[in-house]
């Protein structure tokens, strides 16, 4: 294996895809008509290639768990002596807090009321209208998008630690494209990764920044309005960049293990003291998940009629091209923390683990909201539906003490979007510059949050929401090639 000095792939990696952010958000702020213009393009994406985002998911979750329980399973990431650098619950606390915690919080009240209000039509379900949105949630956020995750972590983690080469998307296609990674083939992957993670943390620190916005009005009356929103953005931003600084024991270690505690807190609160029948509940929900999880896993929309295919573009695709947007960025943090650990390990403690771990959350928030709902107590569906980030504040409004769970809502929030954001600056920093220093991850930090701000001001959250939609068309064409350089590169090598 040639080694090349990587230090040279970093204009071809950064300055096109950072030029490329740049260039979408000046278009948003000079007119007005692009936002509508990349949403036609969005659609037309997923009307067309929308079968691409929900077979390859599937594949995904396939190709992980039949590594994960076979031979290759214990295959290490590292030499075969190579001993993991972080405790089961450090490395568990930083791998789970580097997903999509945000969106989860609040989806977990919010879908569930959706979709028991406008379920698919014509889609095979359970005929109890709650088990059927239990069933589209839990499909929703269990297995699939861990497994998304979990597939570029075990690739990234096999090659980097393996193999010695740089931690980047390109070097897990070395099977395929052998020494042309160090060339234009891997600028071009590498290029591609650091576009999606760059539109997927700035929208996600935009959303944050909404949904706390919310919040702060149902907690302290705090006025809404842009300044609340570029407050809250500079608020996350400077922990964020606190975190990074700190480095990965001192500052993103503690900050992910506060956010463990955080969202366990949060659910005892809603365990204690509202309305979910959690044991029962949680069986019958796992059950019908598992009984459809075939049926939805082979849904591809091909033949779906109108209705069908506007619902799965509403949901489904809309999920999976998010997922597998964010994947560069999640996938390569947990490989960078996953040193040491076997692929057994890692696919069970990013796929099955918090697939466990959301359908508990899931249950207790649904059916709670549930039964808000049907007892006419507050207003979630007509929340969830005007602002989908609005029902968990509400629901957290129907319990005792409204204060501290609207409290532990928002901190929830926080927490998730400065670990998102500390997790964002790997990927930006591996895949730009060799030597990958706190100096350069907070600089990351900082960029990302300058996007925000200025995304904000000029109204153009819609747009960047979009094009990282369309960004994940490329994105799991590569992740599927993925998939057969790793198998191929596990076939080759020896134990």
């Amino acid at each position: 294996m040639t080694k090349v000095d990587d230090a040279q792939s970093w204009p071809a990696a950064l300055v096109v895809p950072v030029l490329l952010a740049i260039a979408l958000l000046i278009v948003a702020a000079v007119s007005p008509n692009s936002t509508h213009l990349l949403s036609l393009v969005r659609d037309a994406i997923e009307s067309t290639f929308g079968w691409i985002y929900l077979g390859g998911a599937t594949v995904f979750l396939v190709v992980t768990l039949l590594l994960a329980f076979s031979s290759f399973g214990k295959r290490k990431l590292g030499p075969t002596d190579a001993t993991p650098k972080h405790s089961r619950f450090t490395w568990f606390a930083m791998l789970l807090s580097a997903g999509t915690g945000v969106q989860f919080v609040y989806a977990s009240v919010s879908e569930p009321l959706l979709q028991v209000a406008a379920p698919p039509f014509g889609r095979e379900g359970p005929g109890d209208a709650f088990l059927n949105a239990m069933n589209l949630s839990l499909f929703h956020w269990g297995l699939h998008p861990w497994a998304v995750f979990a597939l570029v972590a075990v690739s990234l983690g096999t090659f980097a630690h393996r193999r010695s080469l740089p931690l980047k998307l390109s070097s897990a296609f070395y099977p395929v494209l052998g020494e042309r990674i160090h060339g234009p083939w891997g600028h071009v992957i590498d290029a591609c990764a650091l576009l999606a993670t760059i539109l997927v943390g700035i929208s996600g620190l935009v959303v944050a920044a909404g949904s706390l916005e919310v919040g702060m009005y149902r907690l302290w009356q705090v006025p809404t309005g842009l300044l609340i929103k570029l407050l809250c953005v500079l608020g996350m931003a400077s922990a964020a960049i606190l975190s990074v600084a700190l480095g990965l024991q001192s500052g993103i270690r503690p900050f992910s293990q506060l956010t463990l505690i955080a969202a366990g807190t949060m659910l005892l609160f809603v365990l204690t003291l509202g309305q979910a029948t959690l044991v029962s509940s949680f069986f019958d929900d796992i059950w019908v998940y598992i009984s459809y999880l075939p049926a939805n896993s082979k849904e591809l929309g091909i033949d779906a009629n109108r209705t069908e295919l506007r619902w799965l573009q509403t949901w489904t695709i809309p999920y999976w091209a998010w997922t597998i947007a964010c994947a560069p960025s999640v996938g390569l943090f947990i490989a960078k923390i996953s040193y040491g650990r076997t692929i057994r390990e890692v696919v069970i403690a990013v796929v099955i683990c918090p697939t466990i771990l959301s359908s508990l959350w899931i249950t207790a928030f649904a059916n709670s909201a549930f039964y808000e709902q049907r007892i006419g107590k507050g207003m979630l569906e007509f929340a969830a539906s005007r602002d989908i980030c609005a029902a968990v504040f509400e629901l957290m409004g129907t319990f005792p003490w409204p204060a501290v769970g609207v409290f532990l809502s928002v901190l929830c929030m926080v927490l998730f979007a400065i670990t998102s954001v500390s997790s964002a600056s790997f990927t930006l920093v591996n895949l730009s510059v060799k030597e990958a220093g706190a100096r350069q991850r907070a600089a990351a930090v900082a960029a990302l949050g300058f996007g925000a701000a200025f995304t904000l001001v000029i109204g153009g959250a819609a747009i960047l929401s979009n094009a990282a939609l369309v960004m994940a068309l490329p994105i799991c064409i590569l992740l599927l090639v993925m998939c057969v350089s790793l198998v191929l590169e596990l076939r080759t090598t020896k134990q």
